[in-house]
């Protein structure tokens, strides 16, 4: 890989005023209404709320993002309403010429890719509320129906580059070490030594397809913030060809992160997951490994981020304790009694 840089890695999004997104949304999309900022770690993204009543997304790509990108991820949304229409996911609003994205050139003449997506209503698990076990079991349903609507789906860009993606361990490049935090060092050095050698060779042997690659409690919608209920998912530009485990374990690793993050929790989870999405004994046994990557991806890109993106957002130096915390819990814990215990999780349902 040519060297790393926060543009290629996508993680300096656009900044278009409002002003000018507003007259280009009545342009290609005949609406008017208002614009409000939404958090976004590659693309710049509103929240569209017409004059109608109805809100959508729009987002806008860093010029450096790929179309052919951008057009998996559009028509992963169309074939996930196609395979599980009960499944909520944003869906792709079309532009007046019945085209899925268009382009906006900024002020340097470098076009943009421009996308407008359904709004998702609800509220995210995160956003308040009660974070009950029900609550994390529910999201790990959802996430088992969403890979089961994903499955048939292929596309040219689907293993494309994406760095929070574990299976390509961007956690063992140099370039990314080099921005570690002397804590990052000292917590992972054991671990990443099983990374290369132990590890990664066994994922070869896994059985793959597109995965959401982001089933975090931010992604989560229930209808209100008590309600124990996961009923939809958001946020698609994760996507990527992969281990169908490594979607489980992204998920446990993120939820390990809100609340009171426990074993007894992630075995729930992937208990539930399982009763959807049946499991194979290897994908098992490996799961607690790709959690502790997951942990590790999260920590070392956080770090890269903050030393690198020009305008780094102020929701890293708040979660990263998080996922400190998390790292360290996992860690700590017998990798057996973990396997184990993943195995009686599923043998329960």
């Amino acid at each position: 890989m040519s060297r790393l840089t926060a543009e290629n890695m996508n993680f300096n999004p656009p900044r278009f005023g409002t002003a000018a997104l507003r007259a280009f949304v009545m342009s290609h999309w005949g609406m008017d209404g208002t614009l409000k900022p939404l958090a976004g770690e590659g693309d710049q993204n509103h929240r569209f709320d017409c004059m109608d009543g109805e809100s959508y997304v729009l987002k806008v790509s860093s010029n450096m993002q790929h179309e052919a990108v951008i057009d998996f991820e559009l028509q992963a949304l169309q074939h996930i309403g196609r395979k599980d229409p009960k499944l909520l996911v944003p869906q792709v609003i079309p532009t007046k010429d019945h085209k899925n994205y268009t382009y906006i050139a900024g002020d340097d003449g470098a076009r943009h890719m421009v996308r407008m997506l359904s709004w998702v209503n609800g509220v995210p698990v995160d956003g308040g509320g009660n974070l009950s076990e029900a609550v994390c079991i529910s999201a790990a349903a959802t996430q088992a129906k969403l890979i089961l609507a994903l499955q048939g789906f292929n596309h040219p860009s689907s293993d494309h580059f994406l760095p929070w993606d574990i299976k390509i361990a961007l956690i063992l490049d140099p370039e990314i070490q080099a921005h570690n935090s002397a804590e990052a060092k000292a917590l992972t050095t054991d671990f990443l030594a099983q990374v290369g050698a132990v590890i990664l060779p066994k994922m070869k042997g896994l059985r793959s397809q597109v995965v959401h690659g982001d089933g975090h409690a931010g992604n989560h919608i229930r209808l209100s913030g008590n309600d124990n209920e996961v009923v939809g998912v958001i946020d698609f530009g994760d996507m990527v060809w992969a281990p169908l485990v490594q979607d489980l374990a992204v998920m446990t690793a993120s939820y390990s992160r809100v609340g009171e993050g426990s074993l007894a929790i992630a075995a729930a989870q992937v208990g539930a997951f399982n009763a959807i999405c049946p499991l194979e004994d290897k994908e098992i046994d490996i799961l607690y490994d790709l959690i502790l990557m997951r942990l590790t991806t999260a920590l070392f890109m956080y770090d890269y981020q903050l030393s690198q993106s020009s305008h780094p957002a102020g929701s890293l130096e708040h979660e990263r304790p998080a996922i400190i915390r998390s790292l360290q819990y996992f860690l700590s814990l017998d990798r057996r009694e973990v396997v184990e215990t993943f195995h009686r999780s599923c043998e329960s349902r």
